[in-house]
């Protein structure tokens, strides 16, 4: 039956060609690059990916994820390749998660943010915010002898979150090179974990490990937490923003007060919980004391009122 014209065919073989239901879809306000990239993967066979299919959903969140994944930090101080938009992907769950707080990554939700934000602008908190994050971590690595930490897929999400998050409270200017330094210690001291026996791993560095290769809310939060407060706990300048005149220690460095205090007070040793001590500045603040972890202790209750006493 082959090599035969149309006009050639029985009529029942003609029939079976005219009845064929042929499936067309409209590609309504796509760009040339959208459109030869979709004609490339259906001539490959190859089924797209989750980053890949969010590119088609209509709106300016793709515009600024895709914007934020030309930044350098990606170019620069990533392991992994932007095949399929990898560089999209990470930056989709940065802000996905900075949107929502730690809610599941998983396409559908992510693909439910793109969304529910139709006209994101990247001069919006969140884009803003992770931009600025983007430019610290950069300039940071640059600093640090130009070294690409070759950041893996839990770090591209985790660190700037962190960053961002620290940058919105704390005074980082000037910090960016020994915050990039801090990282690849924190990394040092994960790699020299790793090759000890499970029993006699740091148990903090065992969870943070275990949480870097999952990406459920409690892992994502445990991950973002711990690496938040060993920067605190490391960085001892690190002075919060003064906004409203009353140099406060903010919520953070009480946390990281009370973790440095082992539940000991710092002037009479008595036992404190997390609930029951305050925070101290050493040289007070009325004497021009810093509001700094370096310059800061937890006391009971006692100690710290009877000191404001007198």
């Amino acid at each position: 039956m082959g090599a035969k014209y149309y006009y050639e065919l029985a009529e029942r073989q003609k029939d079976k060609i005219d009845d064929y239901q042929l499936t067309v879809i409209y590609l309504k306000n796509w760009t040339e690059e959208q459109i030869e990239d979709m004609f490339l993967r259906l001539q490959d066979g190859t089924p797209l990916n989750a980053a890949e299919k969010r590119r088609a959903i209509q709106g300016t969140f793709r515009d600024v994820v895709k914007d934020l994944a030309d930044h350098t930090f990606f170019s620069n101080r990533v392991s992994f390749g932007n095949e399929r938009y990898g560089y999209e992907d990470a930056v989709a769950k940065a802000l996905h998660l900075m949107i929502n707080d730690f809610v599941p990554i998983s396409p559908g939700k992510i693909k439910e943010t793109y969304k529910s934000k139709p006209n994101l602008s990247i001069t919006d908190s969140q884009p803003k915010n992770l931009k600025a994050a983007y430019n610290f971590l950069d300039k940071g690595f640059k600093e640090l002898n130009n070294i690409n930490p070759g950041l893996k897929k839990w770090s591209t999400i985790t660190l700037p979150m962190v960053i961002s998050e620290l940058l919105e409270t704390y005074k980082l200017k000037g910090l960016e090179k020994r915050i990039a330094q801090v990282f690849m210690d924190f990394e040092v001291v994960r790699a020299e974990e790793r090759e000890k026996d499970e029993l006699n791993q740091d148990p903090q560095i065992l969870n943070f490990n275990d949480a870097a290769r999952a990406d459920d809310p409690a892992r994502l939060k445990s991950r973002h937490d711990f690496l938040k407060r060993w920067f605190l706990t490391t960085i001892e300048e690190i002075e919060p923003i003064d906004r409203d005149g009353i140099r406060l220690f903010t919520q953070d460095q009480r946390l990281a007060l009370f973790y440095m205090s082992k539940g000991i007070c710092q002037l009479c040793s008595a036992q404190i919980t997390q609930d029951n001590f305050e925070a101290d500045h050493i040289v007070r603040h009325v004497d021009g004391g810093r509001t700094i972890l370096s310059n800061g202790r937890a006391l009971c209750i006692t100690c710290n009122r009877s000191r404001g006493a007198n």
